[in-house]
């Protein structure tokens, strides 16, 4: 049994499963962003974005499997909503400014969903390890986009 399953009971597995679904909405939201930036800069950002959020994804998953849990999402319904709300808005605006603004606020939202979860996970779990990595990533990601809607402003 690995370090993973002996640590993470259901209900840290439960809350997971939640982050889960928020990295699979975020890799699916920077695919909608991609199709819809007018920049190929920034196209080809968003796309490097998601296939990471597809990768952290896999890891939890992977996290999830080790613990004997099952864990299969295809993200929520209320990303989709957002995904949609990201294409009219960049279609309103003919501009990157809106989509970079609702990847900021979709952002800061991932990095309180992983340090919510690392709130439920023990340190000494492969779990913690893993999910403080990703949102030290999450966070310079984030930074990074805030400083490129500055430049658009």
């Amino acid at each position: 049994m690995t370090q993973t399953a002996k640590i993470i009971t259901q209900d840290q597995a439960d809350e997971l499963g939640d982050l889960l679904t928020r990295i699979i909405d975020s890799a699916k939201g920077y695919a909608e962003c991609c199709d819809e930036s007018d920049n190929p800069r920034f196209a080809d950002l968003f796309k490097k974005r998601a296939r990471q959020r597809d990768s952290f994804a896999s890891e939890i998953r992977t996290c999830l499997a080790e613990s004997g849990k099952d864990f299969e999402t295809d993200g929520s319904m209320l990303a989709g909503v957002h995904r949609m709300f990201v294409e009219l808005r960049s279609k309103l605006s003919e501009s990157d400014e809106a989509i970079f603004r609702e990847i900021i606020r979709g952002e800061s939202a991932l990095v309180n969903a992983y340090e919510e979860a690392l709130e439920s996970i023990p340190s000494t779990s492969k779990a913690y390890s893993i999910l403080t990595r990703q949102l030290s990533s999450v966070r310079a990601d984030l930074q990074d986009v805030k400083q490129k809607a500055k430049l658009l402003d």
